[in-house]
């Protein structure tokens, strides 16, 4: 039995290191099955804050989407046209002090990658992936931007 757990484990990292094994079982997908904004007393200068979360179901997509939430944010829409289906945006308003839990898309659970884009006072933002986060929490504070998660 041992030598079969041995052999068993040798293939699979074969199979994973050549590509084969996206071949056969596709490509990782994401592990989020839940998504909790947190906005503390004074965040964002008491001011609500957008948060959105994108799911990508396309590699290709994925090479569309800006590091910067400006960047975003001053191109969603156009992005969103752009990429149709192949992504998906939750976008919440998250007021101080305040706990929202996103609504996730009926097929979450496809996506290749999960990004999360804030347009926050602090600053100019970069992109956050939380795509192997189980739960993930955003905590907006008086400075900044705290991604938590299991």
């Amino acid at each position: 039995m041992r030598c079969f757990s041995i052999l068993l484990a040798v293939l699979t990292l074969n199979l994973s290191s050549c590509g084969l094994y996206t071949t056969v079982f596709g490509p990782p997908t994401t592990t989020i099955r839940s998504i909790q904004a947190v906005a503390e007393l004074n965040a964002n200068q008491n001011m609500a804050a957008t948060v959105d979360a994108v799911f990508v179901y396309d590699s290709t997509a994925l090479t569309l989407l800006p590091n910067k939430s400006s960047d975003w944010f001053a191109n969603k829409a156009a992005l969103q046209s752009a990429l149709g289906s192949r992504i998906e945006v939750v976008s919440e308003q998250v007021a101080p002090p305040s706990i929202v839990d996103f609504v996730l898309p009926a097929r979450h659970r496809r996506a290749l990658t999960v990004y999360s884009y804030v347009d926050y006072v602090a600053g100019n933002l970069g992109v956050t992936d939380i795509t192997f986060y189980r739960a993930a929490q955003i905590q907006l504070t008086p400075s900044k931007v705290v991604y938590t998660g299991q």
